[in-house]
């Protein structure tokens, strides 16, 4: 939408999206979106796993666990 709508204003932006999808990885290569940010799910589901086997073990473990980020640019 941000992007059709800056083409309809004749506005030059740059536009980053976030989420990584299908859709924002094609607009990336063909130079519609700048970049989009993937939030990597499998690196989210291995650390949620190993959190959850720390806790029940017992262990402590961290209130707030941050995930990287990957930038995808063409």
């Amino acid at each position: 939408g941000a992007i059709q709508a800056a083409k309809s204003a004749g506005k030059t932006i740059f536009i980053v999206g976030f989420d990584g999808t299908a859709d924002a990885d094609k607009a990336v290569k063909d130079g519609t979106l700048a970049a989009t940010i993937a939030q990597q799910p499998d690196q989210m589901g291995k650390i949620a796993i190993d959190t959850a086997q720390k806790i029940i073990k017992g262990e402590a473990v961290e209130a707030k666990i941050p995930v990287d980020l990957k930038v995808v640019t063409k």
